[in-house]
């Protein structure tokens, strides 16, 4: 007997309108790049959210609903940025998008969740890249390379025309140099970081969408990687010390992904003290706005979430409070 994958003219609608505003806001960024400044922020922040409509739009429609929201958000982004501008889209967030929304429907752990959707984008990043390279005659580390220095050009003549004296000039040029050597170098495992937090954040959203509307949710406070992980962090840390030229590449793009996992963790671990000790709104709200611009901060959330495994520091806490929609 067939199995009947047809779902209703409402699901459809639902997943085709989610797919579309998913497209939409990715599209945000082409169009207020020429205006720089602020714009250009608030359309990156926005596009970081494209894959929410399409997440939700798979919760709800499962995996028949992710492909019609799919190909709604396909459809959108090429009319919106052309071919090229609908391929990066998928890679980046439309694929990603719909295994997150899945993994979230069947209660997955976080780690499951959100690495479903860094390892799908980065591996279809790395896909669209290496179509590009040969459309282009070059390797897709040399198109990587070119990329990434065209874009720091691009910041240090604007650094540049702002520069009030030759001091500033050149401290905007040593930034450019320092920068590009690190970005070039470092690019698979920012990559990799990339699709990490920008999973974290979608799946936070969804979490907070479902919440509002009163589906009760597993909490993620209490969430801890398996003890295994901690060696991936150890391991890659000192390769990337001591392994030599390539040794030492291959050791940082190892480390990072792997600082950013534990990152997520200790955010886990800071959640569950803001709720067993019931800190106000407003507080999380400054504490959350002060980690995210204070790099020295994040870097002292990672080390938490990595000596968890051994101060174990929430049993060190009374139990959360019950889940409330304010949770993040």
């Amino acid at each position: 007997m067939r199995r009947s994958f047809t779902i209703p003219g409402r699901a459809v609608a639902g997943a085709t309108t989610g797919g579309a505003l998913s497209a939409l806001l990715f599209a945000g960024t082409a169009y207020a790049t020429p205006q720089g400044g602020a714009a250009l922020f608030v359309a990156a922040s926005l596009c970081m959210a494209s894959p929410l409509p399409l997440a939700l739009a798979a919760w709800s429609a499962g995996a028949v609903g992710a492909g019609i929201g799919l190909s709604a958000g396909l459809a959108m982004a090429t009319l919106l940025t052309g071919p090229l501008g609908a391929a990066v889209y998928a890679s980046q967030f439309g694929l990603g998008a719909g295994l997150l929304g899945l993994a979230l429907k069947r209660e997955r752990a976080p780690h499951v969740a959100v690495g479903a959707f860094a390892i799908t984008t980065t591996a279809a990043f790395w896909a669209l890249l290496g179509v590009l390279a040969v459309q282009a005659g070059q390797s897709p580390w040399a198109l990587v390379t070119q990329t990434v220095q065209a874009s720091l050009a691009q910041a240090k003549d604007l650094l540049l025309r702002s520069a009030a004296d030759a001091e500033t000039a050149e401290a905007a040029r040593q930034w450019a140099e320092t920068s590009g050597r690190f970005l070039i170098r470092a690019f698979p495992g920012l990559l990799a970081a990339f699709g990490i937090f920008v999973g974290w954040a979608n799946a936070l959203l969804v979490r907070q969408v479902l919440r509002r509307r009163g589906l009760p949710l597993p909490v993620w406070n209490t969430w801890r990687l398996g003890e295994h992980w901690i060696w991936i962090l150890i391991g890659s840390g000192l390769l990337a010390l001591l392994g030599g030229t390539t040794g030492s590449a291959a050791g940082l793009n190892a480390f990072i992904p792997a600082v950013a996992v534990y990152f997520l963790q200790g955010l886990a671990i800071l959640q569950h003290l803001f709720e067993a000790k019931g800190f106000p709104r407003v507080f999380r709200g400054l504490a959350y706005v002060m980690l995210f611009v204070q790099f020295p901060i994040m870097l002292l959330v990672a080390a938490v979430g990595a000596f968890d495994l051994w101060v174990d520091f929430r049993s060190r806490w009374s139990p959360p409070a019950p889940p409330t929609s304010a949770e993040t």
